[in-house]
């Protein structure tokens, strides 16, 4: 092999490096861009208690504002005279994403979402509501059944009052 081909040939070598690097440099560059992954948040809405065994759950415990049904994230949720509490989770969204930013709510109906509403209730604010036009009573209804299928009621860590309860989610509205 003579001088010029053996250059060529190296120069040839150097340059599929190149091109072996760049390309593994905008695979890796995609891959972490893309990869940031949604994660599901939980929120919290803190309810009354039944008795000292049970959350109390029916469709009257929901206030239904004109964004639908206020909801915290554990870090900014603080309602210490409640001693209950319910829990959704809006899947496929990260913790205080964009105001606006919006996931449907694990096992509810389609259409019924989550949005993060922070201009309305600070930091970490989630509105639940249903498909455009859903009327109160119904969001309160799929509210109730959805607690009550998914067990969700749960003490409130936050609840600094003197009448404690299990907050056992009931079988049935109560």
């Amino acid at each position: 092999m003579g001088k010029e081909n053996e250059n060529a040939y190296f120069e040839k070598r150097i340059e599929d490096e190149k091109m072996r690097t760049r390309t593994l440099f905008f695979a890796v560059a995609s891959l972490l861009l893309c990869s940031q992954v949604l994660a599901d948040v939980t929120v919290f809405r803190a309810v009354h208690r039944k008795n000292a065994t049970y959350a109390k759950i029916n469709d009257a415990q929901w206030r239904i504002d004109s964004d639908g049904l206020s909801t915290f994230e554990l870090a900014q949720f603080n309602v210490p005279a409640k001693p209950c509490q319910v829990s959704f989770v809006v899947v496929g969204v990260n913790s205080q994403p964009v105001q606006g930013t919006t996931g449907p709510i694990q096992y509810m109906p389609v259409g019924y979402i989550g949005e993060y509403t922070p201009q309305l209730g600070g930091a970490g604010h989630w509105s639940i509501h249903g498909p455009n036009g859903t009327p109160a009573a119904t969001l309160q209804l799929e509210i109730t059944t959805y607690v009550i299928a998914q067990l969700a009621a749960a003490v409130n860590p936050t609840y600094t009052g003197g009448s404690p309860s299990q907050c056992q989610t009931t079988n049935a509205p109560n």
